[in-house]
C-alpha cells in the first residue's frame, strides 16, 4: 500500500483522472490490532502484555485473507499487578487503544 501511494504521489504534478481514480481505492482503509496477554510469567509475578497493529484493507474484517501493513508493536512488562489472566488481557489491549489513539 505505501509503494503504490508512493507513485500516486509521483504523479501529483501531472495527475489524470485514472490516477484520481486508483488513489480513491486506496482510502478504504481500516486499522487491525491483535493483543495477547500472559499471566504471572515474569520474576516476581510480574505479567507481560503485547500488541501487533496493521493497516489493512475492509477485506480483513470478512474474515478473508489480505495483505496487511505492520505500523506497530509492542511486548512489554504491565503496569499493573493482574489478578487473573483476562486482567492481563485486558491490559493488553487498554495498550493497544492508547497506541491507535496516539
Amino acid at each position: 500500500m505505501a509503494a503504490a501511494l508512493s507513485l500516486l504521489q509521483s504523479e501529483a504534478s501531472n495527475a489524470t483522472v485514472d490516477a484520481l481514480h486508483r488513489a480513491n481505492k486506496l482510502q478504504d482503509l481500516i486499522q487491525a490490532c491483535w493483543t495477547d496477554g500472559a499471566l504471572g510469567n515474569r520474576p516476581k509475578g510480574g505479567s507481560t502484555g503485547g500488541f501487533l497493529c496493521g493497516i489493512s484493507t475492509p477485506e480483513l474484517e470478512a474474515g478473508r485473507m489480505t495483505p496487511v501493513s505492520m505500523v506497530g508493536w509492542s511486548s512489554q512488562k504491565l503496569d499493573r499487578v493482574c489478578r487473573s489472566s483476562f486482567a492481563s488481557e485486558v491490559q493488553a489491549c487498554g495498550n493497544v487503544v492508547d497506541f491507535l489513539w496516539f
